[in-house]
């Protein structure tokens, strides 16, 4: 998943390169959670990009998709006894 610059950290965003999200607001198919892998061309703001296979057949522009951060859980510890 790719996200315009403005909503990474290093351009005053609150999203950083590694995290994941949950978005939300596209399709049954594509909502879900993805990991930010790169970012776009500084012309776009507020603005998401996901790879998809062509053989999807999935193009398209969607209005009022939302992205959260999620949260890491806390390890999970495991004592030998």
């Amino acid at each position: 998943m790719a996200l315009s610059r403005d909503m990474l950290k290093g351009w005053g965003g609150k999203f950083d390169f590694g995290d994941s999200v949950r978005v939300q607001g596209i399709s049954a198919e594509l909502d879900g959670t993805y990991i930010i892998h790169d970012t776009m061309n500084r012309r776009l703001h507020r603005t998401i990009d996901l790879l998809v296979g062509r053989h999807e057949r999935i193009y398209g522009k969607w209005d009022k998709v939302r992205i959260s951060k999620v949260e890491e859980a806390a390890e999970s510890t495991w004592t030998a006894s």
